[in-house]
């Protein structure tokens, strides 16, 4: 079919494929913006943020996607802890393993709300 479609927006934020909630900080726990459907982010430790959600998701299974900055040659990677509807903590770690330590990093979650 041919014409123009479109989606209003009160009924797109209630699609699972669409993003629900975004954001980005640096390594001292700055908080970027514009972010999306994020209350707080929380520093907890070295390398530990937990980031509480505006809105909560319907339950605790959302996709959660993000990207850590790099630091010289010393690449990064974020494991997601305790997702629950209303949060997910994210912990952050140098290649080497040997404790967390803080990054820029971003974060997007897609599922029901």
């Amino acid at each position: 079919a041919t014409g123009t479609y479109y989606t209003p927006p009160d009924l797109v934020k209630h699609s699972p494929g669409v993003g629900k909630g975004w954001t980005s900080w640096d390594a001292d726990g700055t908080r970027r913006t514009p972010d999306y459907n994020v209350a707080t982010i929380t520093d907890s430790a070295a390398g530990d943020r937990v980031i509480n959600w505006d809105t909560d998701f319907s339950t605790a299974v959302y996709a959660v996607a993000g990207a850590l900055g790099v630091s010289g040659s010393n690449a990064r990677h974020h494991a997601i802890n305790n997702q629950a509807a209303g949060s997910v903590q994210v912990i952050q770690w140098a290649t080497n393993h040997t404790s967390p330590e803080d990054s820029s990093s971003s974060i997007l979650a897609m599922g029901d709300q």
